[in-house]
């Protein structure tokens, strides 16, 4: 499935906004799709890693891309003898995992950007929560190190009873838009360009 996914309207916008900002721009993101590279964005922080790309299970290699010789399979169909070979390190011979954050496991920086990302909003003007319902801790953490320094937040999401909805009532700072991500960031990008080009 995410390998046939495409990036939407949403998405190219994003690429579009960096374009716009340079080096004022970052993007973190849960997404593990890729699709926003996929689009064109650069400055792409994964917090829950990436389906592309695979890990040592003893960590003893960096993260690189899923082999390319073993093939999609159906949910029901084995594995040969060679896709199990080719989903072992082979560096130290032991399984290969995903690399993604999974529940029963941490943030840290070497694989999930956490440092970085209370770095960037430690020094943000201006955070747009984008589709996103404030289900795990470090974005939650994110919008609150940035509601504490009292900056601006833009939620844009279609449904307006999340969890950052309720973190950010009476927020003077607030400004939510009730509405897809397909629909608003291209519409953010026009007000973004109108505003630099005039």
């Amino acid at each position: 499935m995410i390998a046939e996914a495409k990036p939407n309207l949403g998405h190219f916008a994003i690429t579009e906004i960096e374009k716009l900002l340079g080096d004022r721009f970052k993007l973190i993101t849960q997404n593990v799709d890729g699709l926003h590279q996929r689009s064109g964005t650069q400055k792409v922080y994964e917090i829950h890693g990436s389906k592309q790309k695979v890990r040592c299970s003893k960590e003893c290699s960096e993260p690189f891309d899923f082999p390319e010789n073993i093939k999609y399979k159906e949910y029901m169909e084995d594995l040969t003898p060679d896709d199990i070979d080719d989903l072992k390190c082979k560096k130290c011979g032991n399984w290969l995992r995903p690399h993604t954050l999974w529940f029963d496991e941490s943030y840290n920086e070497k694989y999930y950007h956490f440092d970085t990302a209370y770095h960037i909003a430690d020094h943000t003007d201006i955070l747009f929560v984008i589709g996103t319902s404030g289900s795990t801790a470090l974005p939650v953490n994110i919008v609150e190190t940035v509601k504490i320094r009292a900056k601006w937040i833009v939620l844009i999401n279609p449904e307006n009873d999340t969890y950052f909805d309720y973190i950010l009532k009476g927020s003077k700072t607030l400004h939510s838009i009730q509405e897809s991500s397909s629909v608003a960031l291209p519409q953010l990008k026009n007000m973004m360009e109108e505003m630099i080009n005039s």
